[in-house]
């Protein structure tokens, strides 16, 4: 969980730097995250560029 925080916050970091997100790839974060937290983290880097995400559950 920290280092998915950690994460999130340098995309934040090069987007005010950079004036754009930065290409990203989160590699099967699901099981490290209740419903919850899922969500959460959908909702906050739907609007953050180009973001390849992978998982091994078809509901996300």
């Amino acid at each position: 969980m920290a280092a998915l925080s950690l994460r999130l916050a340098e995309l934040e970091l090069v987007k005010s730097k950079e004036e754009d997100y930065p290409l990203s790839l989160l590699d099967d974060i699901a099981p490290e995250l209740d419903p919850a937290r899922q969500r959460l983290l959908l909702n906050s880097i739907k609007n953050q560029g180009q973001v390849f995400l992978t998982a091994t559950n078809l509901s996300l």
